[in-house]
């Protein structure tokens, strides 16, 4: 249920960053989902506060493997999500933005990577696992 819920909050971040640009397809290639993410602890911001260590990792397109994806967002979950709108997360991979939720202690529970405006790729999103 929580994971349900993860990936459904992770969506409508995607599509509330996206801001009303047009998605073209892309030949980046499908989505690839990799498998779960050990990484830095995480507490949900609201109740029942459930924590958690485990992190939902997906490829958007073809240019980032599971591992180059699970490097970053190893160190993206360490930094803490901006007040600004769209919440931007520091430190990601150059030419990428990066976009997060933040958790109880405002450090990126959740987030995406990806070119400004773009939503298919290139890149990797990351939610509760």
């Amino acid at each position: 249920m929580l994971r349900r819920y993860a990936v459904i909050w992770t969506i409508l971040l995607v599509v509330l960053l996206a801001g009303g640009t047009s998605a073209s397809a892309s030949n980046e290639g499908p989505t690839t989902t990799c498998p779960l993410l050990k990484g830095k602890p995480w507490q949900l911001p609201y109740a029942p506060y459930t924590k958690g260590s485990t992190y939902d990792v997906s490829l958007l397109g073809s240019k980032y493997s599971c591992k180059q994806a699970d490097s970053w967002i190893a160190k993206l979950v360490t930094h803490k999500v901006s007040k600004g709108l769209p919440p931007l997360v520091a430190g990601g991979p150059s030419g990428l933005r990066c976009t997060g939720s933040a958790d109880k202690q405002g450090f990126a529970y959740t987030g995406q990577c990806s070119k400004p405006n773009s939503f298919t790729g290139p890149g990797f999103v990351w939610s509760v696992g």
